[in-house]
């Protein structure tokens, strides 16, 4: 799917205890996560050249929902960010490899990324991350074990990994 081919996308608002948050996308594709302020998403969508973004129905709203109540461990739904450089996509897309109750280091991605003296600009990428929550940038942690940062606050990032943890069951 390219850029030419999305004539609109969706937008749903969706709320649960600990966060509020706004999904874009269209049918299965979802090109968007806003936990908290939306404007920065409308505008961005709007500055790469999507003409119209209207009230809908888009199934990762549910699907997030069904996660932060602990129904669900993986999304079905396909994250497809519009923006980012090279690099931070490579990073967006590895990071979808690390499971639910699992964490990663900056540095380690760094290294799953080929660029092992990266784990700043790994950060940089997760800070970019277009799609939290589906693109799990909460699981990626500081060497010292410490939680780093989360666009949403590292109140949510917590919250977040404390239910991974509690509702992990090794395989």
């Amino acid at each position: 799917m390219n850029l030419n081919s999305i004539d609109k996308i969706f937008v749903q608002h969706f709320h649960h205890s600990i966060v509020r948050g706004t999904v874009f996308g269209k049918n299965f594709w979802v090109f968007g996560v806003a936990l908290g302020n939306d404007e920065v998403l409308f505008e961005k969508f709007h500055g790469i050249g999507v003409k119209k973004i209207v009230e809908g129905k888009v199934p990762a709203a549910s699907e997030i929902l069904e996660y932060l109540g602990g129904e669900r461990k993986i999304f079905s739904v396909v994250p497809k960010p519009l923006w980012g450089t090279p690099f931070e996509r490579r990073v967006w897309c590895e990071l979808r490899s690390v499971k639910f109750g699992e964490t990663i280091t900056y540095s380690q991605l760094a290294w799953r990324c080929g660029s092992p003296r990266a784990a700043r600009a790994v950060a940089n990428a997760m800070a970019k991350n277009p799609i939290p929550i589906i693109i799990p940038c909460h699981r990626v942690i500081r060497a010292d074990g410490g939680f780093g940062g989360f666009s949403a606050g590292v109140r949510l990032k917590k919250y977040l990994l404390d239910m991974e943890k509690s509702a992990y069951i090794e395989p």
